[in-house]
C-alpha cells in the first residue's frame, strides 16, 4: 500500500529517538492550521510501521497515568486528518478523554457560567494539533499568576491580568473586529496588559490584544460583564480565536526553551529548593502588595467621594437658598448688563442651557495687542463651558489657557467662577470669564505662547 504521510506534534519530538521510530525518515517543519502556526515533523510511513511506532513510541509523564474517566490506555493515537500546504495529512496526538468534556485532547476547560463553552473548539483545535495540555481559565479576580510551565504545556487566561500595574483599554475595534452595540473596553471588569514584564502582542491597529508571561497567554477579549461570556453575536468565537492566534503565534516566536540542567549533588538540591521557597515568597509579597495597593485605592476613591460629597452639599444648599428666595429683581439688571456688555454679541437658549457669544476678543501681554477670536460661554446646570466660535490662532487652537482637548484652565479665577455660576449670578460669572479671557493670560501657566496669535493692527480693535 502507499505511504500516508503524517505530522507529528513537536512536543513529541524525543517519540522519533525511540527505536520504534527506525525507519521514519522526519522532516522538521512548521504547518498551518486555521491560521496557527504549528512546530513538528513531517514524515511518510506504511500502515504497518505507523501501527507499530503508536504502539511502543513514549509519551510525555503526564499522560502515562489516569484520571478519573480516562481511558486506562493512553498514549499517541492517529487523530483525524488535516490539511498540508493543500494535500491530506493524518495527525498524531494523545488519545486522553475525560467526561463532561472538561479535558479532551489534552484540554482544561473552567466551566464557570457555561463560560468554556464559546471557547472550546478552538482551543481543542490547538490543543489537539500541537499535543499541549492546555489549562483555560476565567479567574474571578482583576490578576491572575502566570503559571509554571512544569505544570501545565499552556495557561489561557482571559478577563484577568498579570499581577502589578494593569492599564486599562477603551476599543471600539479588536483585530480588525467591531465590538457590536457600541460595546468598549470600558465595560470590560479588567483592563489589559501589565507594564514591567512579559511580551504585549498587538494587533494590526497596534491595540494591545495579549500579554505572554512564560507559558501563560493573557487574552484582552472584550466580556459581557454581568454574564461573563463573549459579546452577543458572531463576533463573540471569531474574535476570541484571532485573539488566541496572534497571542499563540507570537508566543512560538519569542518562546525559548527552559535549559535542564540535572542535579547530581546535595548543594544544587538544597540551592533549588531555596529559589522555590524565595519564589514562593515572591508570590506572598506580590499579593499582599497588590492588597495593599487595592486597600489604598479604596481609599483614596472613598476620600475623593466624601470631598465630591461637601462639595455638592454646598452646591445645593446654595441653589436651594436661590430657589427659596428667588431674586428676579437681580436677573433683570444681569439681563440689561449683560445685552449692553460691549464684549456680548447676543445671548441664545441652546439644548438645555443657555449661550453668551461674544464678539472678536484680543489679549495684551508686554505691551502687544493680539487677537484671539469669538467665543461661546455656556451656562448650564451651574457649570460654565468656554470654546471659540472663530479661532484667530493659525493652527484653530482657542485661547492660550484652553488645551487642545477643550478644556479651559482658570487659574486663580476658578473659584469665583464657581461660586458666580453655581449661585445663579449669571453676569458676574460671565463677566469673570470674559476677564479671564482677555487679561488672564501667564506665560508659566499657558499651554500655548500667546505669540503664536496673530497681533493686532490699527483699525480693527476688538473688546
Amino acid at each position: 500500500m502507499p505511504n500516508t504521510r503524517y505530522f507529528l506534534p513537536k512536543k513529541f519530538a524525543h517519540a522519533l529517538t525511540h527505536e520504534s521510530a527506525k525507519g521514519l525518515e522526519a522532516d522538521e517543519a512548521v504547518i498551518d492550521q486555521d491560521g496557527f502556526k504549528i512546530p513538528g515533523f513531517l514524515f511518510y510511513a506504511e500502515d504497518e510501521a505507523i501501527e507499530h511506532f503508536l504502539k511502543k513510541a513514549p509519551v510525555p509523564a503526564f499522560f502515562n497515568f489516569s484520571l478519573p474517566g480516562m481511558e486506562e490506555k493512553s498514549g499517541l493515537v492517529r487523530g483525524g486528518d488535516i490539511t498540508v500546504d493543500g494535500k491530506s495529512c493524518a495527525l498524531i496526538t494523545v488519545d486522553t478523554h475525560v467526561v463532561h468534556d472538561i479535558e479532551t485532547f489534552g484540554c482544561e476547560l473552567s466551566l464557570l457560567h457555561g463560560l468554556g463553552q464559546d471557547f472550546t473548539k478552538t482551543i481543542q483545535l490547538l490543543a489537539s494539533c500541537t499535543g499541549m495540555h492546555v489549562l483555560f481559565a476565567a479567574p474571578q479576580s482583576k490578576h491572575a499568576t502566570p503559571l509554571r510551565d512544569d505544570v501545565y504545556d499552556l495557561y489561557i487566561v482571559i478577563d484577568a491580568s498579570p499581577p502589578g500595574d494593569v492599564s486599562t483599554l477603551k476599543r471600539t475595534k479588536l483585530c480588525g473586529l467591531d465590538l457590536v452595540d457600541g460595546t468598549t473596553y470600558q465595560k470590560i471588569r479588567h483592563g489589559g496588559p501589565t507594564a514591567g514584564y512579559g511580551n504585549v502582542v498587538k494587533d494590526e491597529d497596534e491595540h494591545s490584544v495579549a500579554q505572554i508571561v512564560g507559558n501563560t497567554l493573557y487574552l484582552f477579549v472584550p466580556l459581557v460583564p454581568a454574564a461573563r461570556r463573549l459579546l452577543p453575536d458572531t463576533n463573540g468565537p471569531g474574535l476570541f480565536k484571532r485573539v488566541l492566534r496572534l497571542a499563540w503565534n507570537a508566543y512560538l516566536e519569542i518562546r525559548v526553551p527552559c535549559e535542564e540542567t540535572p542535579i547530581t549533588e546535595e548543594e544544587e538540591f538544597v540551592y533549588e529548593v531555596q529559589q522555590e521557597l524565595r519564589l514562593i515568597t515572591n508570590s506572598a509579597k506580590l499579593y499582599l502588595a497588590d492588597i495593599d495597593q487595592q486597600q489604598r485605592n479604596l481609599d483614596e476613591q472613598q476620600a475623593k467621594l466624601l470631598a465630591d460629597k461637601r462639595t455638592a452639599i454646598l452646591m445645593l444648599e446654595k441653589l436651594q437658598q436661590v430657589q427659596e428666595n428667588p431674586d428676579h429683581e437681580r436677573w433683570a439688571k444681569d439681563w440689561v448688563a449683560l445685552t449692553s456688555h460691549p464684549a456680548v454679541k447676543r445671548i441664545l437658549s441652546v439644548d438645555g442651557g443657555m449661550h453668551v457669544e461674544t464678539v472678536a476678543l484680543t489679549g495684551t501681554h508686554e505691551g502687544q495687542v493680539y487677537q484671539f477670536g469669538s467665543f461661546v460661554i455656556r451656562y448650564v446646570r451651574s457649570e460654565i463651558f468656554v470654546w471659540s466660535s472663530n479661532p484667530a490662532h493659525p493652527r484653530g487652537r482657542a485661547h492660550p489657557h484652553i488645551s487642545q482637548a477643550g478644556v479651559a484652565c482658570f487659574g486663580n479665577m476658578g473659584l469665583a467662577i464657581q461660586d458666580a455660576a453655581s449661585e445663579m449670578r449669571l453676569y458676574d460669572a460671565v463677566e469673570l470669564v470674559l476677564r479671564w479671557l482677555t487679561e488672564g493670560y501667564d506665560p508659566a501657566l499657558a499651554e500655548v505662547k500667546i505669540e503664536d496669535w496673530p497681533v493686532l493692527t490699527k483699525g480693527k480693535e476688538g473688546a
